[in-house]
């Protein structure tokens, strides 16, 4: 693969021993590639203007703040930019917490590498990426909020029934297969979704359809 197609990922993380053994896994894989490390907030603010990354690696705890308080300036310096949580816990009010500011994903930090990079690879495509015990938290942060939602009229019905599998956790391709079509055609439905809600990711999806994300 062409090292322009290469996804491009900035890690903000102050383990320097895991970012070296992520780094360094990452920089193994022929379709991505580590543009920058950072291992402070303030690092962070003062120098993400300066690269393009397609995808951020962030930490969830650093050493002078949370990466919550991050979220909102990547959101906007680098608007088109997918964000995948690190966490050592399962806490659902940071997790919580970020979901609300847009966070594309959620991967434990002990996570293994392949699964690290499969995270980043469908959390790219625009999957949501919920790891290991953070998906019982984030389902059961959806659920309560799905109480009493209504079906969101800018779907088709299809779309609506897509989305609703999507909220109640299940990947793509099974919630394609739940509503009767295949992958193909589940990913043009989640295509359309993304242009008529104006999100461009399936976790922003699933927060519209949650009513708790601006659509």
């Amino acid at each position: 693969m062409p090292a322009a197609a290469k996804i491009g990922i900035m890690m903000i993380e102050d383990s320097d021993l895991f970012a070296a053994t992520l780094g360094n896994y990452i920089d193994q894989q022929p379709d991505m590639r580590c543009v920058h490390r950072f291992s402070t907030l303030a690092d962070a603010r003062s120098g993400c203007h300066q690269f393009a990354p397609d995808l951020v690696l962030l930490d969830l705890n650093l050493p002078d703040g949370s990466g919550l308080e991050l979220l909102p300036e990547l959101k906007l310096t680098l608007p088109k930019v997918r964000i995948l949580m690190l966490t050592v816990f399962d806490d659902e009010r940071s997790i919580s917490q970020a979901i609300d500011l847009g966070a594309d994903g959620f991967l434990l930090k002990r996570s293994g590498l392949a699964e690290t990079a499969a995270a980043i690879r469908k959390t790219y495509a625009g999957e949501a990426v919920l790891s290991g015990s953070v998906a019982v938290t984030v389902l059961q942060v959806f659920k309560r909020r799905m109480l009493s939602k209504p079906m969101l009229p800018k779907l088709t019905a299809q779309e609506n029934r897509l989305l609703r599998s999507l909220t109640e956790g299940s990947s793509l391709k099974q919630a394609s297969g739940d509503i009767g079509v295949t992958y193909s055609t589940g990913r043009s439905y989640l295509r359309s979704i993304f242009t008529k809600l104006k999100v461009s990711s399936q976790t922003q999806a699933v927060l519209a359809m949650l009513g708790v994300a601006k659509h």
